[in-house]
């Protein structure tokens, strides 16, 4: 469902041109198109093909919008052109801990848990792991760093955020 609705929307903006869309390939330009529902759908195959082209040749997750678009003179006049951005980073992925939250015993010898509290795995926002030389890991429990891309449409996002390796 939400992949149909992200589309809908997105070709009510985006018009992909079979005429010249300046030395990009429409696979190109569906990434925009294909990134917030997940590369869900089998007609995202070429988008996300292409996605892993510009990642390996270190381009920008997404081209430019506006190069996807027909050139503005052949919009009917009083068409509203929606904003498209996105944003791309990392995340640190944390791996599932236990916390004490509760302490027994009477003094500092005899201390013990008494009470645990299970933390769900979970990313840290714009953090990559990292590791000292004595192997310990920063931030705490971090057991690996993904990507991500989040795209924006007049400003809110759009669809889910697309995390890849």
């Amino acid at each position: 469902m939400t992949s149909r609705l992200v589309k809908g929307v997105m070709m009510g903006v985006m018009v992909f041109a079979s005429a010249p869309t300046f030395a990009l390939s429409e696979d190109e330009c569906n990434i925009w198109m294909c990134a917030p529902t997940g590369f869900i759908d089998s007609e995202c195959k070429g988008a996300k093909s292409a996605l892993k082209k510009r990642l390996k040749k270190h381009k920008p997750p997404l081209p430019d919008f506006a190069r996807c678009m027909i050139h503005k003179d052949k919009i009917p006049e009083g068409t509203h052109i929606s904003e498209m951005t996105y944003i791309d980073g990392v995340s640190a992925i944390i791996r599932e801990t236990q916390v004490c939250t509760e302490w027994g015993g009477s003094n500092s010898n005899n201390r013990y848990c008494s009470s645990w509290k299970t933390i769900p795995e979970h990313l840290i926002k714009n953090r990559s792991c990292q590791w000292d030389k004595d192997r310990r890991e920063s931030p705490k429990d971090c057991i690996g760093t993904i990507k991500w891309i989040e795209t924006y449409m007049d400003g809110q996002l759009l669809g889910d955020i697309f995390y890849y390796r």
